[in-house]
C-alpha cells in the first residue's frame, strides 16, 4: 500500500434514468413533509383537518421533483444554450402547474373547513 501512488479511476457510471426519477420522487415526498410542517402549525389553528396539508405537500412534490430532475437531465444534453434555457423554463412552468394543481385541490377542500376566527 502506497499513499502517494496514483491509481487510474474509471469514470463513474450514472444510474439509469428511472432510478434517478424514482429517487427524485422520494426526495420530493420527504421534502414536502419537512417543508409543510411549519405551514401545518399555522393551518391547524385556522382549519379543521389541517393535518391533510402535510400529505398534500408530499404528493405534490412527489409529482413535481421527477419533472425537475428530468428537465435538468434533458437540458444538459448537448444542445444550444438558448434551447436549454427555454426547456428549463417550460419544465419549471410545468412543475409549478402540477404542484399548484395538487396544492389547490387540497386547499379548496381545506378552505371549506376554515374556522372564522380573527388573525
Amino acid at each position: 500500500m502506497s499513499l502517494g501512488e496514483q491509481t487510474p479511476q474509471a469514470p463513474m457510471a450514472e444510474p439509469p434514468q428511472w432510478i434517478v426519477l424514482l429517487l427524485a420522487a422520494g426526495l420530493g415526498a420527504t421534502a414536502g413533509a419537512v417543508l409543510s410542517f411549519a405551514q401545518w402549525l399555522v393551518l391547524r389553528k385556522r382549519v379543521e383537518h389541517a393535518g391533510w396539508w402535510i400529505p398534500a405537500n408530499m404528493v405534490a412534490w412527489l409529482a413535481g421533483m421527477p419533472i425537475i430532475f428530468w428537465g435538468i437531465d434533458a437540458a444538459q444534453k448537448s444542445q444550444p444554450p438558448l434551447q436549454a434555457v427555454l426547456l428549463l423554463a417550460g419544465v419549471l412552468f410545468l412543475t409549478g402547474a402540477v404542484v399548484g394543481a395538487i396544492h389547490g385541490a387540497f386547499l379548496v377542500k381545506l378552505a371549506g373547513t376554515a374556522r372564522r376566527t380573527p388573525l
